[in-house]
């Protein structure tokens, strides 16, 4: 779901119609609080989103129903579909990279090379796989996907990128289309 986890070990993933889990080991903590789980829980007006940490256990599946439930009443309320330029309020990654997938894909170029272009020292290299699972989970959460991608609609991208600190594919993509 999210880049750069080097330092986290996936537990559990679960993905249903109305809510999201992803439970983590995070080998880097020091204190009890190793498991580190991220709820995303589906509203009539968007998502709730919050990340939630526990003592590490055997079966961390025990704790998906209490963490579903405390995202439902106190977690971030986010608006859904996501549109390009919306505001950034921490949970937009996936739904902007979903829109330049998208644009990419308008544009007949290729969004791995442009990822790879804008990041040359990360590694592992970002490949077809990962881009396409994030743009699933983006569905999941719904995004308005310009019907044409005019010089508005790309500028609100570029704008929403920089939003979500994709500082250099913002530039990469600029640099790679002549916008």
């Amino acid at each position: 779901m999210t880049f750069n986890m080097k330092n986290f070990i996936e537990l559990l993933y679960i993905r249903e119609e109305t809510y999201c889990v992803n439970v983590n080991h995070d080998r880097r903590s020091t204190n009890c609080f190793n498991m580190v789980v991220e709820v995303w829980v589906k509203t009539e007006n968007g998502l709730r989103y919050s990340i939630q940490r526990f003592q590490l256990v055997d079966n961390p599946a025990e704790h998906v129903n209490e963490c579903v439930d405390k995202t439902r009443k106190y977690g971030l309320e986010s608006y859904r579909p996501y549109s390009p330029g919306q505001a950034c309020d921490g949970t937009i990654s996936a739904c902007v990279i979903a829109l330049f997938i998208d644009l990419c894909k308008h544009r007949n170029v290729n969004p791995v090379m442009i990822w790879n272009a804008a990041y040359p020292d990360k590694k592992p290299r970002v490949n077809k796989k990962e881009l396409a699972l994030t743009k699933s989970f983006a569905d999941w959460q719904r995004v308005a996907y310009p019907k044409q991608w005019d010089a508005v609609q790309i500028e609100l991208m570029l704008e929403s990128l920089h939003n979500a600190n994709f500082h250099q594919l913002a530039t990469t993509v600029s640099e790679e289309l002549s916008l």
